[in-house]
């Protein structure tokens, strides 16, 4: 019986299958090292960037530039300020265009990122910059063309600051060269109410006649409209013996065959709008132009020949109205003046000049006509062999509005005209 029992509890307790052992705790040691690694190229990437050809194509590529830009060293961390020595800037022939020593910013690179509107202020010492100036167009315009045709995008504050500058300009098709050495520039551009403020001064260079030129400009817009930068501001120029053959360039675009010299000197101050102190709005100025010398195809073998040219003005606005006290012109052949008075408004109207035309206005001129008639004997179709010896010319133009109408009345008077003519005297007292 025992034996029996014994048997049948053995197969009524069938053995328990083995517990599977536990598993062990995997190590996760491996996404810890890819996340490191990751934070480690994130916090070094301005470091990568800034040592490796990377740099200078994300650059070129920002400035879209038609050339090359190259890069001596750059140092970039998140939390630091931006630091690049030898930065330059060739065009396509290979000619030099931009050189910088060494630009730093104030802001770190993290601050500028995170606030792209306001870049901070920019440091730059000894720039050198080369401008080929050609018959239409310029090497800068050249390697900046795709930046200039996208401007007027998304306004953006920064600072650029300026010490030891150099500027060469080339006049290839005058076969001229100008240099302007000691350049200083602060130039501030506001995103806010379109500012712009601007400090400039340097020294031309020239063994004969060495020139200068300070320039201080502070412009803000009004609050309703902030794109109005001109709204309000001050202005202070002064200028000693500039060549006038560096505005030749810009002249031979809109003139043909456009030719000019001399020296110009300027000194001009005023303020309106809100930085008008007391709210009186006024700009008065002069510009003494001397060895002024003008030529164009349209004048043909003329040429306009000036010893001494001077513009004096003085304008004044008082609320709406602006008066115009004083701009005139005057040299050896005569004078010409305008004054009068025009509303504010005229001058942001979609057609300003017809606008401005149609205002009070009163022009008055005197010119010398035997000087004028040897001056431009061509452009006057004056008869070879006829030689005018004297005579004055006298000029009043007035624009007055009526109503729905303007008027305008005029009147020339000639008088004491005298010539000779193939060996003959002739006099008029009154021709015109």
């Amino acid at each position: 019986m025992a034996t029996v029992e014994a048997h049948r509890s053995k197969k009524s307790n069938p053995p328990q299958p083995a517990e599977p052992a536990e598993p062990k705790p995997r190590r996760r040691f491996g996404r810890w090292i890819a996340l490191a690694l990751l934070a480690a190229s994130l916090y070094f990437a301005p470091a990568i960037v800034g040592s490796t050809p990377l740099g200078q194509w994300i650059l070129t590529s920002a400035l879209h530039l038609d050339g090359t830009l190259t890069l001596g060293s750059a140092s970039l961390g998140w939390f630091s300020p931006v630091v690049v020595e030898n930065l330059a800037i060739v065009d396509q022939t290979g000619a030099l265009l931009l050189q910088v020593d060494s630009l730093r910013s104030d802001k770190p690179l993290i601050a500028m990122l995170l606030d792209l509107a306001d870049l901070g202020r920019f440091h730059v010492e000894q720039l050198t910059l080369h401008l080929v100036a050609r018959e239409k167009d310029s090497n800068l315009e050249q390697v900046f063309a795709e930046l200039l045709s996208r401007a007027g995008g998304s306004p953006v504050s920064a600072q650029l600051v300026v010490t030891a500058g150099t500027i060469t300009i080339d006049d290839t098709a005058a076969g001229r060269q100008f240099r302007v050495e000691n350049l200083t520039l602060d130039c501030s551009l506001a995103s806010t109410r379109g500012g712009i403020d601007l400090a400039a001064s340097g020294v031309l260079a020239d063994k004969r006649q060495p020139g200068n030129f300070k320039i201080d400009v502070h412009t803000q817009g009004s609050a309703p409209d902030q794109t109005a930068a001109l709204a309000s501001g001050k202005v202070d120029c002064q200028s000693t013996a500039i060549p006038l053959e560096l505005l030749e360039p810009l002249l031979r675009r809109r003139i043909d065959r456009a030719q000019l010299s001399g020296r110009l000197s300027t000194r001009l101050n005023g303020a309106w709008g809100e930085m008008a102190e007391g709210g009186e709005t006024s700009v008065r100025g002069e510009a003494l132009a001397t060895g002024f010398v003008f030529t164009a195809a349209a004048l043909g073998d003329d040429r306009i020949q000036l010893e001494r040219l001077e513009m004096p003005c003085h304008i004044v606005q008082s609320g709406e109205m602006v008066q115009i006290e004083q701009l005139a012109i005057q040299c050896e052949l005569g004078q010409l003046a305008l004054s009068g008075s025009a509303k504010l408004d005229d001058f942001s109207a979609r057609d300003g000049l017809a606008a401005l035309a149609r205002e009070d206005y009163e022009v008055t001129g005197e010119a010398d006509l035997a000087r004028l008639a040897a001056m431009l004997p061509a452009t006057l179709r004056i008869r070879q062999g006829t030689e005018i010896t004297s005579g004055q010319a006298a000029l009043v133009i007035s624009s007055r509005p009526q109503s729905s109408v303007t008027t305008w009345t005029g009147h020339v008077d000639a008088s004491r005209l005298a010539a000779t003519a193939d060996g003959r005297a002739l006099t008029w007292e009154n021709p015109l």
